[in-house]
């Protein structure tokens, strides 16, 4: 399995497009292909690898709250981000 023996971060969100760390479990272990947390509230969840550029490159970021970048810049490294397109207005 690909994330088998990984700790990844956990972010939610609440509307789909504002990301954070989940509360109480930022992370969760992969043990046989699941990943196990706990959290608070009912909300929008996803999964990313730890990358260290992820807190390198939101260093100097004052615009969004450091865990909302350090989610957003997880979920592009994650998803094979330099591949993807714009499709602005389709």
């Amino acid at each position: 399995m690909l994330y088998n023996d990984k700790t990844l971060n956990v972010y939610r969100s609440e509307d789909g497009t504002t990301w954070g760390e989940n509360t109480p479990d930022a992370t969760c272990d992969v043990v046989d292909g699941i990943c196990t947390f706990t959290t608070d509230h009912l909300s929008y969840f996803t999964m990313a690898e730890i990358e260290s550029r992820s807190t390198d490159i939101c260093l100097g970021v004052t615009s969004v709250p450091q865990a909302e970048c350090e989610a957003l810049v997880s979920i592009y490294y994650n998803t094979a981000g330099d591949n993807w397109k714009n499709s602005t207005n389709r």
